[in-house]
């Protein structure tokens, strides 16, 4: 092994083991926070039960070819988007908060274009919503586009459209997720399986008739991921190029769509750097420049519709600072005596210079044990909820049989948790597994994007709900942690690991091209 690839895998190594340490220190402030025996048995039973799962679907697939298998996918996904759309349906209820006055606001303003529409239905405190939250713009001029087209050819604005549409992203998500871990798994079974639980997780349901940032930003997420893998694969830069290209403007209109897609910046030319500086730099910069490209033609297109100007921005838009300040207080969730303080302190510079005051005041009077007790609460309060917040936005819907399972069922609620603290238990043993490994893949980016948002979090305002658009992350990393326990069960399963794997010449294609020779094709 080179000296240099042996330093490269000892830093990744120490990298595992720092962040399994701070991982483990999530997953015990979940647990302390909502301890039940019952539950946390249930959860050893099924993370027991998913890796006998994953065992039982190797023997039953390993004669299988890896085009079969894509359509076993396939029939699932069909399934998926079936259930997806009747959850839709049924869970439905009129928006609140944010996504309410966002809606009202696509409505009010997009027939007439007139910026005194925009706020028609909002509440007092929030008649200069847009200049608070610019972020929500790009969402805001999202909606108005379908509310447009949608009037224009039934003489309505349904909420239909922007819900349907939210399902057919969740399912390219779904779709992405299994196309992801075809690149990074070399066992040609466990891409299926990632599929599983895609299809057992929660949010792809739940989250259908609430089309706020967290899901619409989904699949921008899981396409920059795959497009960015594919470009890594490639060797000429005719084949690299046009995919990072794509990939660097699905990041940038990510980016404006929900703040927290800015992770992937660095965790793409962090991973990049990982696998090779040399050999790398040119996609980097190119995925850069690309990233830097798409967002001057978001804000290009974003600033031709008139929304907010420049004097209302200035008089009323929260500086950056407001939500890591805003992060220190209680659980780090939001908190609205924050929400007026940084409002009445003034102009943007005004407001700036008094978050950093009350940002200090708070570090100062927490201390060291202070501030470690506040980030066990935080922790627990960002990563402990398995339904992800989607109760509070259900609420309102008409009562039918689905959504009292899911708003009111015990075992709904047991369900998630369970699913959700199995899942926290499978990352830690990503990191926990890459101690000692002295081979570093595609899924070191997944890991890196993990600690990205881990760290996010951890220092800016938090909620479960924020974790969505990153779940199907998670739920790659589960596979591979999966992955990992079952082959240091029985023998055999390296001998089937082996049977299974896909080399450069997949062993599935050179099956298929020896049938075809011997029918004469």
């Amino acid at each position: 092994m080179k000296r240099g690839n042996a330093v490269r895998i000892r830093v990744f190594q120490i990298a595992n083991f720092v962040f399994a340490i701070l991982f483990s220190f999530a997953i015990a402030s979940v647990f302390i926070k909502s301890f039940q025996m019952s539950r946390l048995l249930l959860a050893i039973v099924f993370a027991v039960v998913l890796v006998g799962g994953f065992s039982l679907l190797q023997h039953a697939l390993q004669e299988k070819t890896r085009k079969q298998i894509d359509h076993i996918f396939l029939g699932i996904a069909a399934v998926v988007f079936v259930a997806q759309l009747l959850c839709a349906y049924f869970l439905y209820a009129p928006p609140i908060h944010d996504l309410n006055y966002l809606n009202s606001a696509a409505k009010g303003f997009c027939l007439t274009g007139d910026r005194a529409d925009l706020y028609q239905d909002l509440p007092e405190r929030h008649q200069h919503y847009f200049a608070v939250y610019p972020n929500n713009h790009a969402l805001l001029i999202w909606l108005m586009m379908l509310y447009r087209i949608s009037y224009a050819l039934t003489g309505t604005m349904s909420i239909a459209v922007p819900i349907f549409l939210n399902v057919i992203g969740l399912s390219i998500s779904y779709h992405f997720l299994y196309r992801i871990a075809k690149m990074i798994f070399r066992n040609k079974v466990t891409p299926l399986f990632c599929s599983i639980l895609g299809g057992l997780f929660s949010v792809f349901y739940t989250y259908t008739p609430y089309f706020y940032t967290d899901s619409s930003s989904m699949p921008l997420v899981m396409g920059a991921i795959y497009l960015f893998l594919k470009a890594m694969e490639q060797s000429t830069w005719k084949q690299w190029l046009p995919r990072l290209v794509a990939c660097g403007v699905l990041v940038a209109l990510g980016y404006k769509v929900k703040g927290s897609v800015v992770i992937l910046v660095p965790a793409f030319l962090l991973y990049a750097c990982c696998m090779g500086v040399r050999k790398n730099w040119k996609k980097a910069t190119a995925f850069l420049s690309s990233v830097g490209i798409g967002a001057a033609i978001c804000s290009g297109v974003l600033g031709a519709v008139p929304i907010t100007d420049q004097e209302e921005l200035q008089a009323y838009q929260f500086p950056t600072i407001h939500w890591i300040m805003m992060g220190l207080e209680g659980n780090g969730g939001y908190h609205e005596e924050d929400f007026f303080y940084t409002k009445q302190s003034g102009d943007y510079e005004q407001k700036k210079e008094a978050d950093w005051i009350r940002l200090k005041e708070r570090v100062q009077k927490m201390g060291a044990a202070g501030m470690i007790q506040h980030v066990r609460e935080k922790l627990a309060y960002t990563w402990g909820d398995g339904t992800y917040y989607i109760k509070t936005y259900l609420r309102n819907g008409t009562p039918n049989a689905l959504r009292n399972f899911v708003l009111h069922s015990r075992a709904f609620s047991d369900y998630c948790a369970i699913f959700h603290e199995t899942m926290l238990f499978f990352l830690f043993l990503a990191f926990f597994s890459g101690i000692r490994s002295d081979k570093i893949g595609a899924e070191l980016l997944l890991k890196i994007i993990l600690c990205g948002v881990f760290s996010f979090f951890l220092l800016w305002e938090a909620r479960s709900r924020y974790l969505v658009n990153f779940t199907p992350v998670f739920l790659l990393l589960e596979g591979y942690s999966i992955e990992r326990i079952w082959l240091i069960l029985p023998k055999k399963n390296k001998k089937l690991y082996k049977n299974t794997y896909l080399t450069k010449w997949r062993r599935d294609d050179i099956i298929i091209k020896l049938s075809q020779l011997s029918e004469g094709e």
